[in-house]
């Protein structure tokens, strides 16, 4: 059974990447399994070290099926690639998840240093309002890295014009935006919305890359100045880094490039 073999398999995976410094961001795969197989492919293609999944991995959090047939399409990242994954509400914090990872449930948020970039993984189901836990935790970390970049995931978009992102806009910038511009964050990743979605705010890029494989959605806020790419469509963002900065890459899950963007290294310390 596809399920036993595959469901111990770690967050990271120790094998030799085939390439350098190529990093991989995408997310909610859940339920259309085909357009999960036709983004692995492409992600496939280029031989990623690093993979980062923005949650919503599977359609329900408590069933084996469901995670069943995401270990199987997802075990050739997963055996080449280390695997990074993102808390989303439809994980729902069910134990399965946390077995499927190795995850300690009292450590869903962690950061992990590649190539001189400082990733940090929120989990948007818990809050993150100053004052909780995990935003203690949060501000001990940034203000802690020394990375010449910082790129934090969260599985819910901190602006966006989708329909979550729409709605999320009321709450999480006010919550985030102000600490990532503090901290000098380069760039923010997250799911949530199925579609792929670039904004700009205040130095900081902020991305949705949500089309994986669930029911692709359309744009619900119809003016918003910071958001300057919106596609619908089945994508992931490749990541590598350049003498000039960090450049990105959306594609399709045709491999045709969606957008391309740039991040400069953090401001020195005053």
């Amino acid at each position: 059974m596809i399920l036993s073999l595959l469901f111990l398999l770690p967050v990271s995976h120790a094998a030799q990447p085939a390439c350098d410094r190529c990093i991989v961001v995408y997310g909610d795969t859940r339920t259309d399994h085909d357009a999960h197989r036709r983004v692995t492919a492409q992600i496939l293609k280029l031989h990623p070290s690093l993979v980062f999944h923005t949650g919503d991995m599977v359609g329900r959090g408590s069933s084996h099926k469901d995670w069943e047939y995401f270990n199987e399409i997802s075990s050739g990242l997963r055996a080449t690639a280390e695997f990074f994954p993102v808390h989303g509400n439809h994980e729902d914090h069910a134990p399965l998840y946390y077995q499927n990872f190795g995850i300690d449930a009292e450590k869903i948020w962690y950061s992990v240093d590649r190539f001189g970039i400082h990733f940090i993984v929120l989990d948007s189901e818990t809050p993150l309002w100053e004052g909780t836990y995990q935003r203690g935790w949060l501000d001990q970390d940034i203000s802690k890295s020394t990375a010449a970049y910082i790129v934090v995931l969260l599985h819910r978009p901190v602006y966006g014009t989708g329909p979550h992102g729409a709605e999320d806009a009321k709450v999480l910038p006010a919550m985030l935006a102000p600490l990532f511009q503090r901290g000098r964050v380069s760039a923010v990743f997250s799911g949530h919305d199925h579609l792929y979605e670039r904004s700009e705010v205040d130095g900081i890029t902020y991305v949705v890359a949500g089309g994986g494989g669930a029911p692709l959605y359309k744009k619900r806020k119809a003016a918003a100045p910071y958001s300057k790419v919106f596609i619908t469509k089945n994508n992931f963002v490749a990541l590598s880094l350049k003498p000039e900065g960090l450049f990105a890459e959306a594609f399709g899950d045709d491999g045709a490039l969606l957008d391309s963007f740039s991040a400069k290294p953090r401001r020195p310390r005053k």
